[in-house]
């Protein structure tokens, strides 16, 4: 099963199990920003999900699957694990309000101090 280490880097690997799909798309969501790279979905019902590298130069991919459970989800494959491709430079699209409110809300509530426009680059 998929664990989240607090302050550690994300890896993805084939077999690995998540809870459910949202959790599996929220891991992979994750791992995308932090490596610098976006996906697009191939794929995507209720016992499936398949996502390719946004760059179309680029080989990578990812195929998952539900359980016969009907929950559980597990990755089936990654197909070129390195990218071949120069990621994100600049802006992800991958960065969402959505997603900050999900991973730096706690942050920004314990830092008062974090100004409502920041110079950081990565959002």
């Amino acid at each position: 099963m998929y664990s989240e280490e607090d302050f550690s880097k994300i890896t993805i690997k084939p077999w690995q199990l998540f809870t459910d799909k949202q959790h599996l798309r929220d891991v992979v969501r994750d791992y995308c920003i932090q490596t610098g790279f976006s996906i697009i979905v191939q794929k995507a019902n209720n016992k499936k999900w398949t996502v390719l590298c946004s760059d179309e130069r680029c080989g990578w991919r990812l195929h998952a699957c539900r359980l016969s459970d009907g929950l559980t989800w597990v990755i089936k494959s990654i197909q070129n694990p390195k990218h071949n491709c120069l990621g994100m430079q600049i802006k992800n699209p991958m960065v969402t309000s959505k997603w900050v409110a999900r991973v730096l809300l706690e942050d920004i509530r314990a830092n008062n101090d974090i100004p409502a426009k920041s110079n950081n680059n990565f959002l």
